[in-house]
């Protein structure tokens, strides 16, 4: 029998809101803070692995001490971070100072990270405090908190591991592509492509089972956008299908957007939705090349293709203008990209166990022990 712990209000064994900020209202300037973005991107604040952006002049900021809670409230309510310095955090960040006497702050971190994934809607500082917390004996609340750290570290190894790969594709980019460019004359993106496609939209009962769609905004695990269509109806629709040595556009990026273009690594065709379009590169030049170069001069696609039906947004693009590089120069970057995509990749596939094996082992932990978790079970 699953040992049951005594849930207690958040409120009752922590302060939240602005009190618990050390200065407020604060106006600074160039100095590094913590907004809804960070929150969103980086759930432990530290030195080492932040990725804290600068302040703006228009905007008022509250100190936070280290080991406090930043929750992010309202129509921003996605950020769970835990400070491990002191920092700055946008009006609007809730802070969260846990009670020594009762909990450790990096175990309620990690209880509202797995409370955070079973719950859809919008936090305010009133639901916070109600949230009942299970409150086991500080040497199991350790214990938690050491397995759960093993594994952020783990992860942000890999995730460094992936930023170094990629830092160091851009420099070879820069180095080879760039330089190799400056004396070749512009061409059009229509003589280098031998299909542009624009997707369509996709309804799950339109097409046919088993069919593997791709659809929405990209990330780190790119693969998770597939839906295998377990049951469609027969010839209903006729998606756009990507195939192997396709290059794959997401057509609502900007410059935050990650892995706007992509290559189809699939075992087979993959329907793509209306948020992508397919373009079959020709032997003129290489999908590597091709894709960091759209990247990196094209990241605007949601201003580039904005009010284009389909008939237009294929002119559009027939018509962007693009340097290519020397056929040796582009075996050459393409070479280094293929290695350093596969370092990414393969660190992404170890990710996304650690991601599972961290969420399995936080309902366990969790799931049993609280009001919420038995009511999901019943």
């Amino acid at each position: 029998m699953v040992e049951d712990w005594q849930g207690v209000p958040l409120q009752e064994i922590s302060t939240i809101g602005i009190s618990t900020s050390l200065s407020r209202n604060l106006n600074i300037d160039k100095t590094q803070v913590v907004n809804y973005r960070t929150l969103s991107e980086n759930n432990v604040i530290s030195v080492e692995n932040s990725k804290l952006e600068y302040s703006q002049p228009q905007k008022r900021y509250n100190l936070y001490s280290k080991g406090t809670i930043l929750i992010s409230l309202g129509k921003f309510s996605i950020g769970i971070g835990l400070l491990e310095i002191d920092a700055y955090a946008e009006q609007g960040i809730c802070g969260i100072y846990i009670n020594p006497d009762y909990a450790l702050p990096e175990y309620i971190f990690y209880f509202l990270k797995w409370y955070r994934s079973k719950h859809n809607e919008r936090w305010n500082q009133t639901l916070l405090g109600n949230i009942l917390v299970p409150i086991p004996s500080k040497m199991e609340q350790k214990n938690i908190v050491d397995y759960m750290l093993k594994i952020d570290t783990i992860k942000r190894k890999r995730e460094k591991l992936m930023s170094l790969a990629s830092q160091y594709t851009l420099a070879q980019y820069g180095e080879i592509v760039e330089k190799g460019i400056r004396s070749q004359p512009v061409s059009t993106l229509g003589h280098l492509l031998d299909n542009i496609e624009v997707g369509q939209k996709i309804h799950r009962h339109q097409v046919n089972s088993g069919t593997l769609i791709l659809k929405g905004k990209p990330n780190k695990y790119i693969h998770k956008h597939l839906i295998e269509i377990e049951q469609g109806e027969q010839g209903s629709l006729y998606p756009i299908l990507a195939k192997p040595n396709d290059v794959l556009w997401y057509r609502y990026s900007n410059k935050q957007t990650i892995d706007p273009v992509i290559f189809h690594r699939w075992e087979r065709p993959v329907a793509i939705s209306n948020d992508w379009i397919r373009l079959t590169p020709s032997n003129k030049v290489s999908k590597e090349f091709l894709a960091k170069y759209l990247e990196e001069n094209y990241h605007d696609t949601k201003s580039l293709f904005q009010y284009k039906n389909r008939r237009e947004l294929i002119a559009v693009i027939s018509q962007l203008p693009i340097k290519v590089p020397s056929i040796q120069d582009q075996q050459m970057f393409s070479s280094i990209a293929i290695m350093t995509n596969k370092i990414i990749s393969d660190n992404r596939v170890a990710l996304d166990k650690m991601n599972s094996l961290y969420q399995t082992y936080a309902d366990e932990i969790f799931l049993s022990r609280t009001l919420f978790g038995r009511s999901q079970r019943r």
